[in-house]
């Protein structure tokens, strides 16, 4: 049956002849009753209205019913914002900003602080999980918080296709990256025999989950504060692990798909390695580069259904067949690790070692397949980080306590440039301790360098230690004293992963021996997790924080507009923007009948003004309020967009079925 839409005036319906008919409920449910043909009122379909019924169509009245809207305020026509008195970041009139401040002529643009990031998204290889902490607020007794787990594949592909990959078995995760929506994707080792390599995204939102089975509800994975014996870790009855792995409506529905690249996994030698988002030069989410090291390609994934995209034919540039997708040979290098500077080249580590090759994200072609330091330079690598100079770090994981970093050339070739090794055999902790080897590394927008180690002189150790991107030389830490090294080994501590930064600039460090640990910045002092079962296993931009301070600057700012009443619809958005080259300003749209827009989809990103919220990537349904999201980006940190004005045009209709 077509729903169709009437001014209010136009609507005519007899009400007291719907016996149990009801006005209730949001916009997406409307009060439709069948009554069984031959019973009075029913009708068996004849268009003459004769024995069988009297309408003829099948319906009684319930179903031509319309529920007559109260008109409680808000706005039909245009309105233009900002209101008199300019913009407001404090929350006043339905506005905020993350990331944003306005300037002196009065204009939204970006601050220096960047959009806010409070989630740290680690791996469990060996039970196959995803874990989230919280990042920006810890528990009551200091410690750190798991929000959720969650199970790392799902079988059915983005575009709703069934895969060969579900939660009867493990499926190895390890890195993750975090896109500039707070979306996670998590890259799939798969090193059983007969699995598949792939990649699996976890909504990071309530709003962008998906209630597939109906229920009106999101079911996902939720730390219970009524559990207090265990709050602040996630047990098995708080995440979902499906009972019939085959049934994709007993998953956690904030996890939304899994992508399976290339071919099956024969020998059960590891194969998923790389994984990196790109920034959008139009704005909006990046694409998602994806690295699977066994053999030895780079597949670059549609941001918003994981599907790989097209890459214009060049060197090294492939095709599976039966629709398997393309992907961009990198033969010199098994790919392990992957960071994008700001001019959005994606740098690609090798496994084991520090050459890397190079793809330009926004043209999606090959620069070089191998970039190696000279001769009696340490050859070891495992993760990877790019500053804001565009230089690019390598700990030499398997060749002691060095780092290697490597300055692209400002003009010509890209592997024209220099090598430089930084040797931190001479840092010594509290206790005594030196460096053996350092594994994950990551950098801040103050010009710091952080590593994470592995090994101490002793063994399996956990360790922390920050430098100049500048000149190698070492950072302080000063929590009365003063060391170059954090030394965090203990029994439950061993084994230093990966390291990312919270919005703070704190370091979070992943552990194999089943938890993660903060070290405050200033003082080293650290704070752990509850150890899980299995081993943490993540080096990647595990909070989104390279990609938001290094790859690019962004910034959103929100708008919530009243329409007349829950039936209102929202039909353009209009804005006035100055966007530089390099800058983009993309709006996305969310609605819902209070101000609550916690499970409410999201729609977008439309680029350009005016936007049409009828057309897709909507249509945007009827709804009472809806909160606008202008998010703002720059890809070199420097070129800055403001956003002047927007208008927002409505109209008050009532629904018809």
């Amino acid at each position: 049956m077509t729903r169709r839409a009437l001014p209010f005036l136009m609507v005519a319906a007899a009400i007291t002849a719907a016996s149990g008919c009801t006005c209730s409920g949001d916009v997406s449910r409307f009060p439709v009753v069948t009554t069984p043909p031959g019973t009075d009122g029913g009708g068996n379909g004849n268009p003459d209205g004769g024995p069988d019924g009297g309408g003829g169509n099948g319906t009684n009245p319930c179903e031509v019913i319309v529920c007559v809207p109260v008109v409680d305020g808000g706005f039909s026509g245009t309105i233009g914002f900002p209101p008199d008195g300019g913009f407001n970041l404090d929350g006043g009139v339905g506005t905020s900003g993350d990331g944003v401040s306005v300037d002196p002529l009065g204009r939204i643009t970006l601050n220096s602080q960047d959009i806010e990031i409070n989630y740290a998204w680690i791996a469990n290889w060996k039970m196959g999980t995803v874990s989230k902490f919280d990042t920006k607020n810890l528990l009551p007794d200091g410690g750190i918080h798991e929000v959720g787990r969650y199970i790392s594949v799902f079988p059915l592909d983005g575009r709703g296709r069934r895969n060969n990959s579900s939660s009867a078995s493990v499926y190895d995760p390890s890195r993750t990256a975090i896109d500039v929506n707070g979306d996670m994707w998590v890259a799939n080792f798969a090193s059983h025999a007969g699995q598949y390599f792939s990649v699996t995204k976890v909504a990071g939102s309530p709003f962008n989950c998906v209630d597939r089975n109906g229920n009106g509800k999101i079911d996902t994975s939720v730390d219970d504060p009524a559990d207090v014996a265990n709050y602040g870790i996630i047990t098995p009855n708080e995440y979902l692990n499906p009972s019939d792995p085959n049934n994709p409506l007993l998953y956690d529905e904030c996890v939304l798909f899994t992508q399976e690249l290339g071919d099956n996994n024969p020998t059960g030698r590891f194969g998923e390695g790389s994984i990196s988002i790109a920034a959008a030069p139009e704005g909006g989410p990046g694409d998602v580069w994806v690295g699977t090291w066994i053999d030895r390609r780079m597949w670059r994934l549609d941001p918003f259904t994981g599907v790989p995209k097209a890459i214009p034919a060049g060197t090294n540039v492939g095709q599976l067949p039966d629709g398997g997708g393309m992907y961009i040979g990198v033969p010199s290098i098994e790919p392990y690790g992957s960071a994008v500077d700001s001019k959005n080249r994606l740098w690609v580590v090798h496994r084991v070692q520090n050459t890397v090759a190079v793809i330009d994200a926004n043209t999606a072609t090959l620069l070089v397949n191998a970039i190696s330091p000279p001769s009696g330079f340490p050859r070891g690598g495992y993760g990877i980080a790019v500053d804001k100079q565009g230089r690019v770090w390598v700990p030499n994981w398997g060749s002691g306590p060095t780092a290697t970093r490597y300055t692209p050339p400002t003009s010509g070739p890209i592997d024209a440039g220099t090598w430089d090794v930084f040797n931190y055999g001479g840092l010594t902790s509290p206790s005594g301790t030196r460096i053996g080897q350092g594994r994950g590394v990551t950098v801040d927008d103050e010009g710091i360098v952080w590593f994470s180690g592995d090994r101490n002189n002793l063994g399996s150790a956990a360790l922390v230690w920050g430098a100049s991107v500048d000149d190698g030389g070492v950072r302080i830490f000063d929590g009365g004293t003063p060391t170059p090294l954090v030394d965090a080994t203990s029994t439950w501590s061993k084994t230093s992963i990966g390291i990312g930064l919270d919005q703070n600039k704190n370091l979070w460090v992943n552990n194999s021996t089943g938890n993660v640990m903060r070290i405050d910045r200033n003082t080293g002092g650290v704070t752990t997790s509850s150890n899980q079962a299995g081993a943490l296993y993540t080096y990647s931009d595990f909070t989104g924080y390279q990609l938001r301070h290094i790859t690019q600057s962004q910034g959103v700012f929100r708008q919530t507009v009243a329409g007349c009443s829950r039936y209102a619809q929202w039909d353009t958005v209009t804005w006035d923007a100055i966007t530089p080259p390099s800058t983009a300003v993309v709006l996305y749209v969310r609605g819902s009948n209070n101000t609550d827009f916690t499970v409410s989809q999201k729609y977008g990103p439309f680029t350009s003004s005016p936007a049409d919220l009828q057309a897709a990537p909507g249509p945007v349904p009827q709804f009472k309020f809806i909160q606008l999201e202008f998010q703002m980006s720059s890809l070199d940190g420097v070129a800055q967009p403001y956003l002047l004005g927007f208008s927002v045009t409505s109209k008050c209709l009532t629904p018809l079925q």
